[in-house]
């Protein structure tokens, strides 16, 4: 490295006399080669030997167990938390886009605030609703969005291709979204659940996403699923773990399950009927557990669950999506918040020749992107079981 070095300085002295820009590339190029940078070396002072064995011996003394004090940099303690909170909030109004950004603000709530999402299929409404600190952290819609197609009937989904859309209650992370797919954008919401396995309900791969077409999912149309995969990405970005999704066959009154209470699965459904009250009550999305077969709500479970199903509250299982360590959450946020990737064109959009290269380039991203999430189910489904 240091001939390196060596013949650099040599054969770039050379050009002294040409110009003084040249000097200032010469310098350049011996930093970058040292691993430095120009202002590093302007604001540190050379470390000579000595100096270097002793910052080796307070590295190890930190090692051992004696805590250090990071140096003081641009007048700061080396404290990193105003400067990442700065920059994490600009990632999110980055992710939402300015309209986006600008209408959340004027509904009055902050961006990438948490968010949680209702699904009623009879009426074909999915509902976004966002935390507004303002009430005590409680839940103000934000915005209904019409499905434009969802498939099956009222019911819940049973098996792999019997073409419906599940009910229940449905857990997500930041791993499940998915930035590019060949339906626009896609959410998954983590079918199936503990519950749904528990009863050998099989599926996978129940969405949220653009388009206009459905197999079991939901689809919103492309401008619709822009709107809400950002607004969860910006949720997720700022600082939430999960985001809950309840599916209902239809608003569940007292005067609609009257109207429904002779259809078979009129029992399902008043299992469903709880969480849907609790939340009309109190607009926060209750905590589900899943016990013996059953869905159940926290505050229903205190208060009128019989003591037999009480002394078996501890087989319950609490409704959550998948725990992601630090890295792999980042990687899921940064993939999900960057811009959606664009194909670079460089031929003549007239030529039918190039209209097919497009067409190709397309297709090629849809099945890498249908590649990584099969991928990342069946090692969901690894982790469940």
């Amino acid at each position: 490295m240091c001939k390196i070095i060596v013949l650099r300085i040599k054969s770039l002295t050379c050009s002294w006399s040409k110009s003084k820009i040249a000097l200032g590339l010469t310098w350049a190029a011996i930093f970058s080669l040292l691993g430095l940078t120009l202002s590093q070396a302007g604001d540190k002072a050379p470390v000579s030997l000595n100096d270097q064995a002793s910052g080796a011996q307070v590295a190890g003394a930190g090692v051992s167990g004696v805590q250090t004090q990071a140096p003081v940099q641009n007048g700061s303690l080396g404290s990193s938390k105003p400067g990442a909170t700065a920059s994490s909030q600009k990632l999110i109004v980055a992710a939402l886009g300015k309209r986006l950004s600008a209408e959340i603000k004027t509904r009055g709530f902050k961006p990438g605030a948490a968010a949680f999402i209702r699904i009623f299929k009879q009426s074909s409404k999915l509902e976004i609703w966002l935390q507004d600190e303002a009430r005590a952290k409680r839940y103000r819609r934000f915005k209904t969005y019409e499905i434009c197609k969802w498939s099956g009937k009222i019911g819940p989904k049973i098996y792999e291709g019997d073409l419906q859309s599940p009910e229940g209650f449905y857990a997500f992370s930041p791993w499940h979204l998915r930035p590019v797919s060949r339906n626009h954008r896609a959410i998954d919401i983590g079918f199936p659940n503990a519950f749904d396995i528990a009863l050998k309900r099989s599926g996978s791969d129940i969405q949220i996403h653009g388009k206009c077409g459905s197999v079991g999912c939901f689809a919103m149309t492309d401008k619709g699923v822009d709107e809400i995969f950002r607004m969860i990405a910006a949720a997720f970005g700022g600082g939430q773990n999960e985001i809950m999704v309840h599916i209902f066959p239809f608003r569940m009154t007292d005067q609609a399950m009257n109207r429904h209470k002779a259809h078979r699965w009129a029992g399902f459904w008043s299992n469903l009927k709880p969480a849907y009250d609790a939340f009309e009550a109190s607009h926060i999305p209750p905590k589900i557990e899943i016990c013996g077969g059953n869905y159940r709500t926290r505050s229903f479970a205190r208060s009128r669950v019989s003591k037999i199903a009480a002394a078996n509250a501890a087989s319950c299982i609490k409704l959550e999506a998948p725990t992601l360590s630090v890295a792999a959450r980042r990687r899921a946020l940064a993939r999900a918040m960057k811009p959606k990737p664009r194909i670079k064109i460089r031929c003549n959009l007239k030529r039918p020749s190039c209209r097919k290269w497009l067409f190709l380039q397309k297709r090629i991203l849809a099945r890498k992107s249908a590649a990584k999430s099969r991928l990342r189910h069946r090692t969901a489904n690894r982790q469940r079981q």
